[in-house]
C-alpha cells in the first residue's frame, strides 16, 4: 500500500526493511509519534495532515477509508519492530 499511494517516493520504513525516498522522514515510529508531533492521532493526521507538504499530498490523493485502514496496520507493524 506504501508504494501503490506513493508513500515511498519520500519515505521509508526501515523496521519493515522498506527503502524509499530520503525527503521524508522515517516511519517506522510514525503510528506512536504523529500525535506528539502533529497534534492529532495518525488516523486523524492521515484524513487531515497538519503539515503543509503532506496537506499536499494527501489533498490530492486521499486515501480511502480501507487504504488508510492499511497503512495504519502496516505503520502500527512497523513501530511494534
Amino acid at each position: 500500500i506504501l508504494n501503490q499511494k506513493g508513500c515511498l517516493g519520500c519515505h521509508s520504513v526501515e523496521s519493515l526493511n522498506l527503502q524509499g525516498g530520503a525527503v521524508g522522514p522515517d516511519l517506522s515510529k510514525a503510528f506512536v509519534n504523529v500525535e506528539g508531533k502533529h497534534g492529532k492521532p495518525i488516523e486523524e493526521f492521515l484524513k487531515k495532515p497538519t503539515s503543509a507538504v503532506m496537506s499536499g499530498v494527501i489533498g490530492k490523493n486521499p486515501l480511502t477509508d480501507d487504504e488508510r485502514k492499511q497503512v495504519l496496520e502496516l505503520l502500527k507493524q512497523a513501530s511494534e519492530k
